[in-house]
């Protein structure tokens, strides 16, 4: 807990916290909730409740009105504090950091534009904290604009703000309905009981299985996201479940409905603000972590596009105010730049804007739809990607022959299962259509049409028989291992030793009875301690799951229990695909789980049995690293993140990610 936080940097023997999260995730909020805590006169509250010395002051600092950076942190805190607002004597800035004993609060670090400066910045937080030990420090960032280069030394306890649970999302929406309605209704104890009716009407479908499924789950653990559904809900009576839907009815809220239930004029209709504002977020998006720009560089891009949406009477300037001052879509900060509410509407309307320039179908504009594709990899592109591909009428065949026409694609099989999971419509062609072409001496194409045959498999397509007949002879082992793990597979479903069980649906597949060596040698490299002594075990046959339960199979599960709660790791995108293992259950979890698909958790006796499948190796792949590399993902090779289940080669028995992948 925030609160806790400076306890635990203590215990560390830090000095100060460095807090992460998502855009809109409540960053800001928690440095003033600090603030605001630091201040009180409560009991239980105030600087030594939080582990802070008595009476020392709380100074918060928003990074992103820093304009230069030759002067040093000193000049910019004396800045802040001196401003004419705040009725102080001339060096009051300066004074108040002479007497020390401050709380520095230092809001976006990632908001400081350009890289140079942003690590200039992070090494001023560092020489402050040296020479001022009677201060503390704490520095909001986005996940993205922290990147190795600004980090902050391990005198700073990293702090992660985690998607919001499902009883603070609930106490969310009913703090806000009840805010509004009570504001608007002329009878404010009718203002409260229309706000819980709402809530509770919002709640409960935020709780329904088909959407705690689904990836739109996401948003409603977004304190920013979270209120913008809220305003699509009062606005419709009901929410729409795919998450590009649910940015478009946002952005049409936000532009239009909300002032439409207030009875205020429109000036800027939501279609044209739309047309007016996709190449405004597609010229931002175009430099990496770029989320404002002044004015001055906007008009350009704007102008053009008001001249083809007439009518509009106004400037392009006055456009940009318009917007700023009756949707709060766009944002206006004090140096007169601007930028979207949150990274998420400027990647929607980027989407937007590409597939309308590709569905324009003028060479010149399909270059967007490539540029896009090259970007295969770029997290700061990949929320654009899904978000085309959700979008109606996406161009999933020309953009997924693009990608797969591209070497780097290898490296990022993770996005195209991301596809796969988010397109509106998907075709098997371009798959086939790679997997055909010749093989020849090519390595990197080889590597592509594995890829290719995967992703057939994820589409059931009917393609993939005869796909797999024509590769029988193919140079590469990896698809030899790969075919051959298949056909295991064919042959145990025929001889009824592996089947799909429902309603789970897992492959359970048979593992025949024997006996085996439990445990490990003395000698075995990587041994624990209670890995032994070695003795023998007799199992008898049974069935096991031929993959890790998947996100995809638990949400079954979740759908069919909605008094369940969702995973530790529900709402986190890079944990939740449909074909990952899921994550973030307890053994009690995963038993209820086995207990409602009419199953039960293997032994541990089971579970090694199978894993070897006869064999007495330190792996059932062999002894050595490069035999687990074939097997499965680990520190070594799986580059920090969960993969989908199946891409290694299985055991002998047809189970495959018993090595590696989750622990």
């Amino acid at each position: 807990e925030l609160t806790r936080a400076f306890v635990e940097a203590d215990r560390r023997k830090r000095k100060g916290l460095v807090i992460l999260g998502d855009p809109g995730s409540g960053k800001t909020t928690h440095l003033k909730r600090l603030l605001l805590w630091c201040l009180s006169d409560r009991a239980n509250e105030g600087p030594e409740a939080l582990g802070l010395p008595r009476d020392m002051v709380p100074v918060f600092l928003p990074l992103r009105e820093l304009r230069d950076v030759t002067r040093g942190l000193d000049a910019f805190i004396e800045e802040q504090l001196d401003q004419e607002q705040f009725g102080m004597q001339e060096g009051f800035g300066k004074r108040l950091l002479e007497s020390g004993n401050l709380l520095l609060l230092l809001d976006g670090l990632d908001e400081v534009p350009d890289l140079d400066h942003r690590k200039q910045v992070s090494r001023w937080i560092e020489t402050a904290r040296s020479v001022r030990p009677t201060c503390r420090f704490v520095v909001t960032s986005r996940f993205a604009g922290y990147t190795p280069e600004v980090q902050l030394s391990g005198y700073f306890l990293e702090l992660h703000i985690r998607p919001l649970t499902a009883e603070q999302a609930s106490r969310f929406v009913h703090n806000w309905y009840r805010i509004v309605e009570s504001g608007l209704a002329p009878d404010p104890e009718q203002g409260a009981i229309l706000a819980k009716e709402r809530a509770d009407g919002l709640v409960g479908r935020l709780n329904t299985p088909e959407f705690k499924a689904r990836r739109v789950f996401e948003l409603t653990r977004n304190p920013l996201l979270l209120a913008n559904i809220c305003l699509v809900h009062r606005d419709r009576g009901s929410l729409p479940e795919r998450r590009a839907k649910l940015y478009d009815e946002c952005v049409d809220v936000l532009l239009e409905r909300w002032r439409e239930s207030k009875q205020l004029p429109i000036q800027v209709p939501a279609e044209t603000a739309r047309r007016v504002l996709g190449p405004v977020a597609l010229h931002l998006h175009a430099e990496k972590e770029r989320t404002r720009a002044h004015a001055q560089e906007l008009l350009p891009v704007i102008e053009p596009e008001l001249e083809r949406v007439r009518p509009w009477a106004g400037t392009a300037r006055d456009f940009l105010q318009t917007i700023r001052d009756e949707s709060g879509l766009l944002t206006g900060w004090g140096d007169g730049s601007y930028g979207f509410m949150h990274l998420g509407f400027q990647e929607f309307l980027a989407a937007r804007e590409i597939l309308r320039r590709w569905s324009m179908r003028e060479s010149a504009e399909q270059q967007d739809l490539k540029d896009l594709a090259g970007r295969c990899g770029d997290g700061w592109w990949q929320e654009v990607t899904l978000l085309l591909l959700a979008l109606e009428n996406a161009p999933f065949e020309p953009f997924m022959r693009e990608v797969l026409n591209r070497p780097a694609v290898t490296q990022h099989q993770d996005l195209l299962e991301l596809c796969l999971g988010d397109a509106i419509e998907v075709s098997d062609k371009p798959f086939v259509e790679l997997v055909q072409q010749p093989a020849g001496q090519d390595r990197n194409l080889w590597a592509r049409q594995l890829i290719a045959l995967k992703a057939l498999e994820r589409l059931n397509s009917s393609s993939l028989p005869v796909a797999r007949e024509e590769l029988s002879t193919h140079p590469s082992s990896e698809i030899q291992a790969w075919l051959q793990g298949r056909t295991l597979a064919a042959v145990q479903a025929a001889e009824s030793k592996a089947f799909v069980h429902q309603p789970s649906g897992c492959e359970l597949v048979l593992i025949p009875g024997g006996h085996f060596m439990m445990g490990s040698p003395q000698d075995e490299e990587g041994r624990a301690s209670n890995e032994g002594p070695v003795h023998k075990v007799t199992v008898q046959p049974f069935y096991l799951g031929r993959y890790p339960v998947t996100n995809e199979q638990y949400a079954r599960f979740l759908s069919a229990n909605p008094g369940v709660k969702e995973p530790f790791h529900w709402a986190d995108r890079k944990l939740n695909q449909p074909r990952q293992p899921v994550v973030g259950v307890s053994w009690n979890d995963a038993k209820r789980y086995a207990e409602w698909a009419g199953l039960a958790l293997p032994s541990e006796a089971q579970w090694e049995y199978a894993c070897r499948a006869g064999t007495e190796t330190r792996y059932y792949s062999g002894d050595t690293e490069a035999d687990l590399a074939r097997v499965g993902w680990y520190r070594g090779n799986s580059d920090d993140r969960l993969h989908p289940i199946g891409e290694k080669e299985p055991n002998a028995y047809g189970l495959y990610d018993m090595h590696g992948n989750i622990w």
